[in-house]
């Protein structure tokens, strides 16, 4: 339990689970690793959407020449949306992969003919926003998302486009995509066919990535460090429509349609390659959920908006039930 930070589940727009430990609360801030990533892909689609530019041109067209040491006709054919679907071809052997000095990246395929988890070109995107709108990233996102949806967050100074927030922003961030980028009646980010490109397999090179999403339930997918594609869904043991924003150390937004579920996780995840016949039916990733003792839950009424933790509280029938202590709501046996 050392790990653990937090999580939220949502169920139908309204909170169902809410936990913090290890001294978070829900103000606290944390980042989001990796899962910035699915962040960015939203911000990119809504200076899209507003003009500020277009994912099919060249990248350099935003941060100009030079930023690369390929030649000036491969630099030129890397686009905006070869970032998005980490298809850019750049080197990703052998190298810090979050440099992005112009000595750092140089090529190694032409773009869209080989999928790497390169963060470098992912980092750049900041560069690209920026120039497109002419604001900071952090001003951009607060004008477009936070005070849209409620969000609070940032990302940091540095070259890593950390991004930090509470956990119920990450929560609302969740939200925002299930809801198709509509948020109470509201459109934030309105281009549907951007948006279904999105959440859908980008490239053929693994068809368990979207523009910066990771996509369950395909027939195939790639891990982010080796060039090898597997048979089978991303998780085995997770909903086939799952969408999911994935950072490092667990943080984690999973977005379920079929359920109407988001479910945000800063917590002991332990994810494990698993192949077939060794206890799992096919090959795959499995995340599973390390136990937390129900005392350490927090239910939310969705109906009253109050909560309290959970304990186990004897009936006079001598049957077991789970009462929310602070309204004594029975949640059954």
């Amino acid at each position: 339990m050392t790990n653990t930070k937090s999580f939220i589940i949502l169920k139908d727009g309204k909170i169902v689970l809410e936990n913090y430990l290890n001294g978070h609360s829900d103000t606290t801030y944390w980042y989001w690793a990796s899962a910035a990533k699915s962040l960015m892909a939203v911000i990119v689609g809504k200076a899209q959407e507003e003009g500020y530019l277009n994912i099919e041109d060249s990248t350099s067209t935003y941060i100009g020449s030079g930023w690369t040491s390929c030649s000036s006709s491969q630099e030129r054919n890397i686009k905006i949306k070869h970032q998005l679907m980490m298809t850019t071809g750049i080197n990703d052997i052998g190298v810090d992969l979050d440099c992005i000095d112009d000595t750092c990246l140089y090529f190694l395929d032409t773009p869209n003919s080989r999928w790497a988890y390169h963060n470098a070109p992912y980092l750049l995107l900041r560069d690209v926003v920026e120039s497109a709108t002419g604001q900071g990233i952090n001003t951009y996102i607060n004008l477009k998302l936070n005070t849209q949806i409620g969000m609070f967050g940032f990302f940091g100074v540095n070259n890593t486009n950390l991004f930090y927030s509470n956990t119920r922003s990450m929560a609302r961030f969740g939200l925002l995509v299930l809801n198709q980028g509509k948020w109470n009646g509201s459109s934030i980010l309105n281009d549907s066919i951007y948006f279904n490109q999105m959440i859908n397999t980008s490239q053929p090179l693994n068809e368990s990535y979207g523009y910066l999403w990771w996509l369950n339930g395909k027939n195939s997918y790639m891990h982010p460090r080796i060039q090898f594609t597997f048979n089978g869904s991303l998780i085995s043991n997770a909903p086939t429509d799952m969408i999911s924003a994935l950072g490092k150390n667990g943080q984690i937004i999973n977005i379920v349609p079929s359920k109407n579920m988001v479910i945000v996780e800063g917590i002991n995840i332990a994810t494990r390659h698993v192949k077939a016949g060794t206890g799992a039916k096919e090959t795959g990733f499995v995340q599973k959920e390390l136990p937390i003792h129900i005392s350490n839950l927090i239910f939310k009424d969705p109906d009253s908006g109050k909560s309290g933790r959970v304990k186990i509280e004897k009936l006079s029938d001598g049957a077991s039930s789970r009462v929310v202590v602070e309204s004594k709501k029975s949640e059954g046996k």
